[in-house]
């Protein structure tokens, strides 16, 4: 059997490519890192909070995607043990996508980073359609 990777190690290692760490041991000290589980819970949240702004409720991401309810119970609480697969069929089943934010065409990309507020526009949207 193949060997499985966590959601979370997989990010941190991605992610460590393009991140920067000052170096500060010539000060004695070392700077802080945001831990595995720090990242879980922001994921988590975001998963949440953008199900919630799209008034969906978890059984409708459960039969969208096919996840078991205990997986995206334990995702959204920012369980660190999540496998990738699922996360991520999660995050683009509620209009999530991943972009390289140190690249240019994330900066080009028109992407609107304040997801949760689209509960309100789809609102309005939706009320403008039925007037």
């Amino acid at each position: 059997m193949g060997q499985k990777f966590h959601i979370w190690n997989i990010i941190v290692e991605v992610l460590s490519d393009y991140a920067y760490v000052p170096d500060m041991e010539h000060e004695g000290k070392m700077p802080t890192a945001i831990t595995v589980e720090e990242e879980a819970k922001r994921f988590g949240n975001l998963i949440r909070t953008r199900r919630k702004a799209l008034g969906m409720r978890q059984e409708d991401i459960v039969f969208a995607t096919g996840v078991g309810r205990r997986y995206l119970i334990d995702l959204e609480a920012g369980k660190p043990t999540s496998w990738i697969g699922p996360a991520l069929m999660i995050a683009r089943h509620l209009g999530i996508e991943f972009v390289d934010s140190s690249s240019q065409d994330a900066e080009n990309s028109g992407y609107d980073y304040d997801l949760p507020e689209l509960k309100d526009e789809e609102n309005n949207s939706a009320q403008a359609e039925s007037e």
